[in-house]
Parts: C-alpha cells; sequence; structure tokens
C-alpha cells in the first residue's frame, strides 16, 4: 500500500535524481514522441546520451512507477535488462535501498560502448545507490552474479525468453513490448511508452492496480 511516506521520499529522490542527471543526460521527448502517440505530457521527459540521436532511458512517469514498484513489493533480488542510462535501474535501487539491484547492458544500442557504461555508474555514484551493481556484459553475466534462487522484481525491454533466473512469484515489467505476458495478470501504465507489469496473480494485479492507480493512470488489458 502506498503511503504518504512513500510520496515524499519519491519527490525528494526526484529531485536528487534531476540533480544528478543534469551534467550527464540530453533530456527528450518533454512534449511527446512522433512514435508514441499515447504519450502524455506529465509523464515527463526521457533522457540519452549526450551528442547520441536516440533517448536510452525510460520517461520519468514510468520511473516513477518503478520506484513505487519496489518500495511496495519490497523484493529480495532486482534485476534489470537492459540499463541504457541507467534512469530505470536507480529509480528501482532507490525505492528498495535494502534489496540487491543487478543491471545489465552490453551497450550496442546506439554504440554507446563503454561511454554508456561510465554515465551509469557516474549517475549510480552520485545518487550513493551501493546496492546497485552495473554490468557491462550478458544476461549470462548477471546470472552469474546473482546470488540465490533467482529475481523477485524484474524489468525488461528484450525478448521475453532471455530472462534471468525468475522466482515462481516474480513480477515482470515490460517496456516497450508486452511479449510473454499473461493478460489476466498483467496492467499498463497509460501515458508513455508501453510499460506492462505481470504479476504473480489476478489478485495482486488487481491489489497493485489500484494502488498505483492512485498515483498514475492505469489500465488492464
Amino acid at each position: 500500500m502506498i503511503d504518504l511516506t512513500d510520496l515524499v521520499d519519491l519527490r525528494a529522490f526526484l529531485r536528487r535524481l534531476d540533480k544528478a542527471a543534469a551534467e550527464l543526460l540530453d533530456e527528450r521527448d518533454r512534449y511527446g514522441h512522433q512514435d508514441l502517440g499515447n504519450m502524455q505530457p506529465w509523464m515527463g521527459p526521457r533522457y540519452g546520451l549526450p551528442g547520441r540521436k536516440e533517448p536510452l532511458s525510460i520517461f520519468r512517469g514510468e520511473g516513477m512507477l518503478l520506484f513505487l514498484l519496489a518500495r511496495i513489493l519490497k523484493p529480495a533480488v532486482i534485476a534489470e535488462c537492459y540499463t541504457g542510462t541507467g534512469y530505470a535501474a536507480v529509480c528501482l535501487a532507490a525505492g528498495a535501498p535494502e534489496a540487491r539491484v543487478l543491471s545489465v547492458d552490453n551497450y550496442t544500442e546506439g554504440g554507446a560502448g563503454k561511454d554508456g557504461f561510465l554515465i551509469a555508474t557516474t549517475l549510480r555514484d552520485r545518487l550513493a545507490l551501493v546496492n546497485l551493481e552495473l554490468i557491462m556484459g550478458s544476461i549470462g553475466d548477471l546470472n552469474e552474479r546473482m546470488i540465490g534462487d533467482g529475481v523477485d522484481l524484474y524489468l525488461s525491454d528484450g525478448p521475453y525468453g532471455q530472462s534471468p533466473r525468475l522466482k515462481a512469484h516474480a513480477t515482470v515489467v515490460r517496456h516497450d513490448t508486452d511479449d510473454g505476458q499473461i493478460p489476466s495478470r498483467t496492467f499498463k501504465v497509460i501515458g508513455g511508452s508501453r510499460m506492462s507489469v505481470m504479476c504473480s496473480t489476478v489478485e495482486q494485479r488487481d491489489r497493485l492496480a489500484v494502488d498505483i492507480g492512485r498515483v498514475m493512470p492505469v489500465g488492464l488489458p
């Protein structure tokens, strides 16, 4: 259940995130994106690496969702594929400071390479998120770094078949694709790109959709 403390903490984190990102990332898509007809201005910007054409982050509003999901679910292990600018990863890590958060990217998208990894690392360090581990590599590299029986909360914009080891009760968030999601257990955030949240049960889906719906518009398939 989201309470006032969660919202106060979210607002404080967003102020810190804006300051930390100011000199690292270029702001994009503040007033919408030509490829996303349903994008709403309240979602805010998404970000890209300086000098690169395409943005490599989720929207600010989607970052809010990830922070709140991590805060509500209290996962022990969070994984993300792919890191991009690191924007989504830091939102997850800030929302669940007691969790172990792993984010992997080979940085071939947009040709960012080591420069992309350095920017994500710098963003993490500016925010002092000691629970966030950034990996330059593949999902196989991420699995090698994991301890225990798998991931509780997973964010990906990659193919469904390439996920890391997931626990039976894992919550799976898809960015830019809903491949592999089960509609009866999924809700979507309205206003940005395609971001869907698949829960372990229909009952959990309904509870989370109501809770998140108090803060931002959501819809059921």
